[in-house]
């Protein structure tokens, strides 16, 4: 038996143990199922795990946290070969949500920081441009020119990321 099978089998019974009485970690585990699953390639109970995340928030009051669900399912989407799905779920249930997180008009909190958030943002907008390419899709060739485009975004997390490990460094180095 593998680590992700013993991984799953041990947090299904979590799940079943938690649901009842903490949402929280019952979606935190699910997430933790998400990721064994598609260790192991499973990529449809991945799928089904984010489901059932997704049916434990508010998604009107919770729309990062659903965003980021939602998110975390492209993977195995793309791995399927379900390209319709992933473009519609960038389409209309990712990229306009990042989009008003990043302009403030949504005021909800997460404890990811921006440059996860952009990274989030960026691979969603490259797993469209790609679903698009694979399905043989016209536009394919204008979101592949849009992410060019969008260089102003991986130029602004490059520095984000850069000025992390400088960070980093002088931490370390007060340290020693």
């Amino acid at each position: 038996m593998t680590f992700p099978d013993t991984a799953i089998r041990f947090a299904d019974e979590l799940v079943s143990y938690y649901e009842p009485i903490d949402t929280a970690k019952t979606i935190d585990i699910l997430g933790l199922m998400t990721v064994a699953f598609e260790g192991t390639g499973n990529y449809l109970a991945a799928i089904e795990c984010v489901d059932k995340a997704l049916e434990k928030i508010d998604a009107e009051t919770n729309q990062l946290a659903s965003t980021l669900l939602r998110y975390s399912k492209l993977n195995s989407l793309l791995q399927l070969g379900r390209y319709e799905e992933l473009i519609t779920l960038v389409r209309t249930s990712i990229i306009p949500v990042l989009e008003l997180y990043k302009t403030g008009k949504i005021q909800e909190t997460t404890t990811l920081s921006t440059e996860q958030i952009m990274s989030v943002e960026l691979e969603s907008k490259y797993l469209y441009a790609l679903s698009l390419a694979l399905q043989g899709t016209l536009i394919a060739k204008e979101a592949i020119e849009n992410l060019r485009f969008d260089e102003r975004l991986i130029n602004a997390y490059d520095a984000l990321v850069v000025n992390k490990i400088l960070l980093n460094k002088k931490s370390k180095s007060k340290l020693n």
